[in-house]
């Protein structure tokens, strides 16, 4: 996907990621069984990484939060 730039083009991280975040979560959720409706929380990484990717999980993670009424957890995924 980057090769073409030499490395990591954040732009087009961030498209890339756009494009997969709903499949991927809707695969995660079917592989655990579990709906939406079941979590007890949403946890999102909010760092380290590209901003521009970043945005892009935790947009969709308050999007999922906010309509299924769950918290949000911020993950340090270099802690977590």
């Amino acid at each position: 996907l980057h090769e073409q730039y030499g490395g990591v083009k954040p732009d087009v991280a961030r498209d890339a990621h756009a494009r997969a975040i709903q499949q991927t979560v809707d695969d995660c959720l079917r592989e655990a069984g579990v709906s939406p409706e079941q979590l007890s929380a949403v946890a999102v990484t909010v760092g380290p990484g590209l901003s521009l990717c970043l945005q892009v999980g935790v947009r969709h993670a308050l999007d999922i939060a906010a309509q299924y009424s769950k918290p949000v957890v911020p993950v340090h995924h270099m802690e977590a």
